[in-house]
């Protein structure tokens, strides 16, 4: 064989190698990709149910408080606690929007996500924070009814409430367990996501 030969077929086969490894990193193993919007709702949503999260175990913590002065008789004190949960519960109503608005923007990137693997963790972690928002939405709408009903005791401390505040705090306690919850499973699913990217 002629040294044109064997340089042709090498030649050949290089294109052939060449083109292989295309195939194989170009067509047949996606190269990965993060939408821009999906990072950047991500950092942003985040931030924001930290911020929910933290609020929401402040609030325990003031209705505790709100406990003790009502133990006590304090009603100007339990009065006043209650006033200011309903102002910061206001806050953390418009967060929660704000929360939903990063969801929205997130999931709307999801399909542009790759690899595979990657994309089923970002669903993970949106189902998750959404699950967050819906247990926002009852918690908030439990906090209202709750405060509410305290108002209530505290301006006619004759008046029963039939364990009404109790089962109230039941449901809230139990709402911001979920909370967490599901809290916790968003920055699970976002830890598994961000290691296939490592």
């Amino acid at each position: 064989m002629s040294q044109l030969g064997s340089r042709i077929k090498l030649a050949i086969t290089a294109t052939i190698v060449g083109l292989g490894s295309f195939a194989v990193v170009y067509v047949i193993v996606p190269k990965a990709a993060v939408p821009a919007q999906f990072l950047e709702s991500r950092v942003r949503g985040a931030e924001i149910a930290r911020a929910i999260v933290d609020q929401s175990n402040r609030t325990l913590t003031r209705l505790d408080e709100i406990a003790v002065y009502d133990r006590e008789g304090n009603v100007a004190e339990a009065l006043s606690a209650i006033s200011q949960l309903v102002v910061d519960n206001r806050a953390a109503q418009e967060k929660v929007l704000a929360l939903a608005d990063e969801l929205e923007e997130m999931a709307r990137s999801i399909a542009d996500i790759r690899p595979e693997r990657a994309r089923v963790f970002a669903t993970e972690a949106v189902s998750s924070e959404v699950a967050l928002v819906s247990h926002l939405l009852s918690y908030n709408d439990n906090l209202f009814v709750l405060f509410e009903a305290l108002r209530a005791k505290f301006d006619n401390p004759s008046a029963k409430t039939n364990g009404r505040v109790r089962d109230l705090i039941g449901k809230i306690n139990e709402e911001a367990q979920a909370i967490n919850e599901f809290d916790g499973r968003f920055n699970d699913s976002l830890a598994e996501f961000d290691k296939l990217f490592q």
